[in-house]
């Protein structure tokens, strides 16, 4: 089902998945850990819509600064139809979970 997805989403047609940031707000946390909240822009298979991100951050020993953070979305939202398998016998949901991170070093 994953090569379903994948051709759904059009990713062999450069259908990479982007998110603009406009505006972020951090919030610090204790022992170099702090929460990054940033409203923007994602692009799925070519359709941009407005969303809040969350990341979870912490500086590391080295000064890396790593985030991690996940957002479920619909793919109907991005005018993705749901993929199917087998004429239709096999289904997914329109829910999708996004997984992200970044690490980021001075």
């Amino acid at each position: 089902m994953d090569s379903k997805a994948y051709d759904a989403m059009k990713a062999k047609d450069g259908g990479n998945i982007t998110f603009t940031a406009t505006a972020s707000t951090i919030t610090p946390g204790a022992d170099g850990a702090f929460q990054v909240k940033s409203d923007g822009n994602l692009t799925i298979a070519g359709v941009t819509k407005p969303v809040v991100l969350l990341a979870a951050c912490e500086v590391k020993a080295d000064g890396m600064v790593s985030c991690k953070g996940t957002n479920t979305l619909k793919m109907s939202d991005y005018q993705i139809k749901p993929p199917t398998y087998m004429l239709g016998a096999l289904r997914t949901g329109n829910k999708l979970t996004i997984a992200f991170s970044m690490n980021v070093m001075k």
